[in-house]
């Protein structure tokens, strides 16, 4: 079976998305970042847009 990263998007007023991916790429106030599968976790903030 393939790994997969679970996606969470959270907002203040709660989650909006919850799925398996591949990948996630984003743009973060820290700069652009990946995450695979393995990864360990973490929180940061992102960019508008």
């Amino acid at each position: 079976m393939e790994e997969k990263v679970i996606l969470e998007i959270v907002t203040p007023y709660g989650s909006i998305l919850s799925e398996d991916v591949d990948e996630v790429v984003a743009s973060g106030t820290e700069g652009e970042f990946g995450v695979l599968p393995g990864h360990v976790s973490f929180v940061t903030t992102l960019n508008i847009g």
